[in-house]
C-alpha cells in the first residue's frame, strides 16, 4: 500500500473532517489497497462514520425545512 495515497487522504480529511465524499472514496480505497485487518476495520469505520453524520445531516435539515 502507499502510504503517499494514505496520508493524502488523511491530510484531507483532517482538513475538512465533514466532507463525506472524502470518507467514501477513502474507504474505497482502503478495501482495494489495503493490505491489513486494520485497514479493512478503518475503512468500516469510515463508512459508519460516514452514514452516521449523512442521517444527521437529513435530520437537521428536515428540522430546519419544517421551521420555515
Amino acid at each position: 500500500m502507499s502510504s503517499v495515497n494514505r496520508e493524502s487522504f488523511l491530510r484531507a480529511i483532517e482538513a475538512n473532517p465533514y466532507d463525506l465524499s472524502a470518507r467514501k472514496v477513502f474507504a474505497d480505497w482502503l478495501e482495494e489497497c489495503g493490505d491489513s485487518d486494520s485497514d479493512a476495520d478503518l475503512a468500516v469505520e469510515q463508512r459508519a462514520w460516514t452514514v452516521e453524520k449523512q442521517r444527521a445531516i437529513e435530520y437537521l435539515t428536515s428540522l430546519a425545512n419544517d421551521e420555515l
